[in-house]
């Protein structure tokens, strides 16, 4: 059976990759030991714990479970903490999946993949913090809502003075003929969200 991936960014404050960055990565348990992790999803080509960055972007495969990765550059330590990967979530290249049923949705530091499966055309809100509450991390989303034969709009709302796609809000639509999907990252001055 394949290993579940794990894919992440190290990014400064002012949303540049940092190379060697330093990544450790502990099963969430007490006394959170450090795990083994690999380059591929057959358990070969260790990685070793921690393992630095080349070009600020990460991967690693490890055993189904729940970790604690920590990335180190400087005096800066981040921390992604309650991580499952394997069965007990949808684990993907993208990392766990955070569904959404409800109208509304305010991204958290640990999303990386939202689903957004609502039960027909409506209007789904995500609120987005500001870049630097993220440390400028991406994230993807897609509609995977059901019967959806009209408009389904997803609107992205930024929490603060910052903008997305230089606007208050910006929506998607999905309809019969297309769901919506798609990347929202850190514009390049910080100044707020650009969605691709």
């Amino acid at each position: 059976m394949a290993l579940p991936r794990y894919n992440g960014v190290v990014q400064d404050a002012q949303g540049n990759l940092v190379a060697g960055a330093s990544i450790l990565v502990r099963r969430e348990v007490p006394g959170l030991p450090v795990v083994q992790v690999y380059a591929n999803d057959d358990a070969t080509g260790a990685l070793g714990s921690p393992f630095v960055t080349v070009d600020g972007r990460f991967g690693f495969y490890v055993a189904e479970g729940k970790y604690r990765i920590t990335a180190t550059f400087g005096a800066d330590t981040y921390e992604l903490v309650d991580v499952q990967l394997g069965p007990s979530s949808v684990s993907n290249a993208l990392g766990p999946e955070t569904e959404i049923t409800g109208a509304t949705h305010t991204l958290s530091v640990l999303d990386t993949f939202l689903t957004i499966k609502r039960t027909g055309p409506t209007l789904t809100t995500i609120t987005l913090p500001p870049v630097a509450d993220r440390a400028a991390l991406p994230f993807a989303f897609a509609d995977w809502s059901s019967n959806v034969v009209s408009d389904h709009e997803i609107r992205f709302v930024p929490d603060g003075t910052e903008t997305i796609m230089k606007a208050a809000t910006y929506s998607v639509w999905s309809n019969a003929s297309g769901l919506a999907r798609g990347w929202v990252y850190p514009a390049e001055d910080l100044s707020g969200w650009v969605v691709t």
